[in-house]
């Protein structure tokens, strides 16, 4: 397998030094801009993984200390913004599961919890669950219940796309949480029947 980034794709010095330090390579501090770095990773939305894997080298004290300190800071932010997102993530599962609903987590989300040495490392805004089109209705009100509204009831479901999503959102705790609820399975012959734990997707 090629893993070989296209031709098209230039990265730029602060991509590239990213890229190394994120590997696992010492990432000696090669006199870049600071603003520079600090912009590159937060686009890519790297900060408080840099943090965590700076922190494991030597070179962690080579930095500018601009650098250190705000990655630091936004850790320890987005530390704690997961302690609450995980709370309200456990209690919207449990809301769903009370009605039966069994959802899968997907994208962001699932990554954090499966791939990265702390959820909180992971930078996202909200949680993509996969269900049953059958669900939509039980799930549509649990979440209701559970404080999340539809922005301006507009459900964005694009006339060819049976997989769209449902933006929901709440405030728990004096945090905002989304759900992007994600339906498939629509039926008809063409689709298989869905399982409670496994919907074929549509592209």
């Amino acid at each position: 397998m090629d893993l070989d980034p296209p031709e098209d794709i230039v990265m730029t010095p602060e991509e590239d030094l990213l890229c190394a330090v994120l590997r696992g390579e010492p990432g000696r501090w090669p006199g870049e801009t600071p603003a520079r770095l600090l912009a590159a990773s937060r686009r890519h939305g790297v900060l408080a993984l840099l943090y965590h894997q700076l922190k494991l080298t030597p070179a962690w004290t080579e930095w500018p200390l601009e650098i250190r300190q705000e990655l630091a800071r936004t850790a320890a932010d987005q530390a704690t913004r997961d302690l609450l997102r995980t709370r309200e993530l456990s209690r919207v599962l449990a809301a769903l599961a009370a009605t039966g609903v069994e959802p899968l987590l997907m994208k962001g989300a699932a990554l954090a919890y499966q791939l990265y040495p702390s959820p909180a490392l992971r930078a996202r805004q909200d949680a993509d669950l996969l269900i049953r089109e059958a669900d939509l209705a039980a799930t549509d009100r649990a979440l209701a219940a559970g404080g999340y509204r539809q922005p301006g009831k507009e459900t964005r479901r694009s006339a060819g796309n049976p997989s769209a999503p449902i933006i929901s959102a709440a405030t728990s705790g004096g945090m905002a949480m989304a759900s992007s609820i994600i339906w498939t399975c629509t039926g008809g012959s063409a689709t298989p029947p869905c399982s409670s734990r496994r919907c074929p997707m549509r592209n």
